[in-house]
């Protein structure tokens, strides 16, 4: 069985790093008196506004028609790069990861579906009662959390019992780490506000991450779809299921299109809680989870039916909860 986990940001704040866009603008990147005249302008339209710029991504192309020129594009959005990954690594470096207790990790990371209702759970034991499982990893994280946690060392074997082993396969960064390949943007043109930078070339390839993954010739991104194009179980945690990555839900989606062995798991966060005793309000927040994914998809209406079956929603679950060693 090949299980493919994709993580988002939710992941490193799950266990405790400040690496929301919200801690880097209140942490790195204020306005100071010394900036450039078109920084000052970002970061004060930022401050207006710091619930709004969470999905940092899609404002800054929705921002370009705020901006004139392609040199002040450069200047720009180099500053938020730069200072970006400069955050991000300083609490990378700064995080004690010798506190999470690894055995707990790994036992969320084997058995996902065991965060779901009885009857999903069973559902997924039955089915995926493998003797050999492979888990390979996709991120979009920018920090190398993951390999920290486990001592990553790849093809590793990290559980075995009588009757089942785990491997851990490879571990993707498809949009680099915060020293290499730091690729922030857009997921298409139609999300460039600023006409005259959809015809730029320079601009596009800078702004537009398929576009740049392709030209960097890494291949990651090539790596990942073969990933997803051959797993049985694909868990998404920490992410927002936004439209700067519609590239990937599109791919995932196909794949649940034509294989129709293939599940997917969505780990779903939601700040506003819900009584367990109300079990008819959590079966709506599901399917509205399941209709957002949906709703990213170039599928037609037919074919989303055919495959929301296929998709579960683990909902404000413990997974990689309550896994912190007591010092």
């Amino acid at each position: 069985m090949n299980t493919l986990y994709l993580f988002g940001n939710g992941f490193d704040l799950n266990i405790g790093l400040k690496t929301s866009y919200s801690d880097f603008y209140k942490n790195a990147y204020q306005p100071k008196t010394d900036d450039h005249e078109s920084i000052k302008k970002i970061k004060e339209t930022i401050k207006d506004d710091v619930k709004s710029w969470s999905d940092l991504e899609l404002k800054f192309g929705d921002y370009t028609s705020q901006i004139k020129t392609p040199d002040e594009f450069d200047l720009i959005f180099d500053d938020i790069r730069l200072k970006l990954s400069a955050y991000l690594d300083s609490e990378f470096s700064s995080f004690n990861f010798s506190q999470i207790d690894k055995k707990k990790f790994l036992d969320h990371l084997i058995k996902p579906y065991e965060f779901l209702p009885n009857g999903e759970r069973e559902l997924f034991e039955t089915t995926y009662n493998n003797s050999n499982n492979t888990i390979n990893i996709i991120t979009f994280n920018y920090t190398k959390s993951f390999e920290e946690i486990i001592d990553y060392k790849e093809s590793k074997l990290i559980r075995e019992t009588s009757k089942q082993l785990w491997n851990l396969g490879k571990i993707e960064h498809i949009h680099g780490l915060t020293n290499d390949r730091f690729i922030l943007g857009v997921n298409d043109i139609s999300q460039i506000s600023n006409n005259s930078f959809r015809e730029n070339e320079d601009i596009k390839y800078s702004l537009i991450k398929p576009l740049l993954n392709e030209q960097t010739q890494n291949h990651s991104e090539k790596r990942c779809e073969y990933y997803i194009n051959n797993a049985n179980l694909i868990c998404l945690f920490g992410l927002s299921i936004g439209d700067t990555d519609k590239y990937w839900w599109n791919i995932i989606g196909r794949n649940l299109r034509r294989n129709e062995n293939c599940r997917l798991l969505i780990f779903w966060k939601n700040d506003k809680e819900i009584s367990k005793i109300l079990i008819d309000k959590i079966a709506r927040e599901k399917n509205k989870i399941k209709n957002l994914f949906l709703s990213k998809l170039d599928l037609t209406e037919d074919q989303k039916i055919d495959i929301k079956e296929r998709i579960h929603i683990a909902y404000n679950v413990e997974m990689f909860k309550d896994i912190m060693l007591e010092l």
